[in-house]
C-alpha cells in the first residue's frame, strides 16, 4: 500500500496562523482583530496585487484617481455645523462633485460627532477610488484640518494613533466616508 504525502492538520494551522499574521502586517491591524473579522465575516477588503490607491497607504489626494473638475454639487448643511465643518463639506462636494451631509439630532454611535455638528458623511456611493482618496486626503491633512479621526471601508483611522484599525460600527462605511473633526477653540487655532 502506497503512502499518501497530504499536508497535516498541524501544518495547515501555521499555514494559517501565517497568513493571519501577514494581513495583519499589511493592514496595520492586531492579528486578534484579524481573526475576529475573519470569524464574524466582517473581512474590510480583500488583500489585492492591484495598484491603486487607498485609505490604508495613503497615495491618493484630492487631485488622484476618480476625482473630478469643481463641481456644483451643493452640501447639505443646517448651519448647525461648526464653521470649519461646514467649510471641508463645501470643499469635498465641489472637489469630489458628491453630496455631503453633517449635523443630525442623533448618531447612530453613543458619543456620535454628528449632533455636535463636528461630523462628516460624504456620499460616494459605489466609488470605492473616490472613497479612498478622500480618506487618503484627509488622514494626510488630519493636523491642518483638525481631524479626530476618518471611518471607511470597515476601518477606522484616529489622529491620537495614526493608524488604521478594523471597525465593528453598525455601518462598515463602505458607501461614505465619515469624518470627524475636533472643535476649534477661537483664538487658540487648535484642538
Amino acid at each position: 500500500m502506497a503512502k499518501t504525502k497530504g499536508i497535516s492538520g498541524v501544518a495547515i494551522g501555521l499555514i494559517g496562523t501565517g497568513a493571519l499574521l501577514i494581513r495583519a502586517a499589511i493592514r496595520g491591524t492586531s492579528p486578534m482583530d484579524e481573526l475576529k473579522q475573519i470569524i464574524t465575516g466582517q473581512r474590510p477588503e480583500p488583500l489585492s496585487t492591484a495598484s491603486r490607491g487607498s485609505a490604508i497607504t495613503g497615495d491618493m489626494g484630492p487631485q488622484g484617481q476618480g476625482t473630478p473638475a469643481t463641481s456644483s454639487v451643493r452640501p447639505s448643511t443646517t448651519g448647525k455645523e461648526a464653521p470649519h465643518v461646514q467649510a471641508e463639506m463645501h470643499y469635498i462636494s465641489s472637489t469630489w462633485g458628491i453630496p455631503t451631509y453633517g449635523w443630525r439630532s442623533r448618531g447612530s454611535v453613543p458619543g456620535s460627532d454628528h449632533p455636535k455638528g463636528l461630523a462628516i458623511d460624504a456620499m460616494v456611493g459605489k466609488d470605492r477610488a473616490k472613497g479612498d482618496a478622500i480618506a487618503a486626503y484627509y488622514v494626510a491633512n488630519a493636523k491642518a484640518k483638525n481631524v479626530k479621526y476618518v471611518i471607511w471601508w470597515g476601518r477606522i483611522w484616529q489622529e491620537r494613533t495614526g493608524q488604521w484599525k478594523a471597525y465593528f460600527g453598525p455601518s462598515p462605511h463602505k458607501d461614505h466616508d465619515h469624518i470627524s473633526f475636533y472643535q476649534v477653540i477661537q483664538g487658540r487655532g487648535g484642538k
